[in-house]
């Protein structure tokens, strides 16, 4: 299947993340959350191709001027990488509440479990939900799903209806909080790294199952300011 193939482990000081490889314009591009990235530089970023072979100097791709979305993208090297059939944006306007999606990555296990193929990624199902409005003013994608840390960066797909293939149509950017009001410091899932909407001091970070994530339109919008 090539959704796990083109899903691929990130790797960054701050921990374990997800990214995907994208054709677009006949080339092929890497895309994660811009969360996971910002501020590290390219020689600290290391993505882990099918094989478990190590890549690193990425080079980031400028985000178009006055956009605040949670998406980065690098440009994409050929050698030596191995990965499946990468997957083709989905840009059309026919995604519906209700209808079913998938999420893919790779979340912390924590200390009793691992990864037997440390290269394969986990998938999900979801549900489209409905949209938001973030604190931007930017629209984002909702869908019925738990995910956790280490999710963020990995494609949202969905069937096409005409083909029946399947296209990336989002980034998970991570999941909406439920924070109840107690005491203590916040509490964070083992190699959890920073999401936007963080909570403050003296509140748990609990996970209300509502995925956030940012329409693949951003990455190829950003794709297309740098032809």
């Amino acid at each position: 299947m090539h959704c796990l193939s083109s899903t691929l482990r990130i790797k960054t000081p701050r921990g374990t993340s997800s990214a995907f490889v994208m054709d677009h314009g006949g080339h092929q591009w890497l895309v994660t959350a811009r969360h996971v990235v910002d501020r590290i530089r390219g020689d600290e970023i290391e993505v882990l191709d099918a094989t478990g072979v190590g890549h690193s100097n990425l080079r980031r791709l400028p985000e178009p001027a006055g956009t605040h979305q949670d998406v980065a993208v690098f440009r994409m090297w050929t050698e030596g990488l191995e990965f499946g059939t990468a997957f083709e944006a989905h840009l059309l306007e026919d995604i519906s509440v209700v209808q079913d999606a998938y999420f893919l990555g790779f979340p912390n296990l924590g200390d009793g479990l691992a990864y037997v193929e440390p290269a394969k990624p986990l998938i999900k199902a979801a549900i489209v939900s409905g949209q938001a409005i973030d604190n931007a003013g930017t629209p984002v994608w909702l869908l019925d799903g738990m995910a956790s840390g280490g999710f963020s960066g990995g494609p949202l797909i969905i069937e096409e209806k005409e083909t029946g293939a399947y296209g990336v149509f989002a980034v998970v950017s991570g999941y909406v909080p439920d924070i109840p009001p107690v005491h203590g410091r916040m509490v964070e899932p083992p190699g959890a790294e920073p999401e936007p909407g963080r909570p403050q001091r003296g509140s748990v970070r609990g996970n209300t199952g509502v995925v956030i994530g940012f329409d693949i339109r951003h990455a190829v919008d950003a794709i297309e300011a740098c032809w």
